[in-house]
């Protein structure tokens, strides 16, 4: 609930999400006097831009802990292997 807004509100009714019904944008006083089909044009390419899910980067210290037990994995396969062949 919004009470006591003192600014130009845009409302951007049925975004393309499944989450949302609206979004409320608060537009700055200095903005208030331009085109509203300008802002409407706005408002919608930074809805869009917002919409783009981040890649996802893998930390540099959880890569080097996933590299680090492949290699611990091969070294005790060599082993085993080793010592098994020395077995035989």
């Amino acid at each position: 609930m919004i009470k006591g807004v003192n600014r130009m509100v845009l409302e951007i009714p049925q975004p393309e999400s499944a989450y949302f019904d609206s979004v409320l944008l608060f537009v700055k006083p200095a903005c208030a006097d331009r085109d509203p089909d300008a802002l409407k044009r706005k408002a919608a390419s930074l809805l869009r831009d917002a919409a783009v899910t981040p890649v996802r980067r893998r930390s540099g210290r959880g890569r080097f802990l996933r590299i680090a037990s492949y290699v611990l994995t091969a070294l005790v396969s060599a082993v085993a292997t080793g010592l098994i062949a020395a077995l035989f």
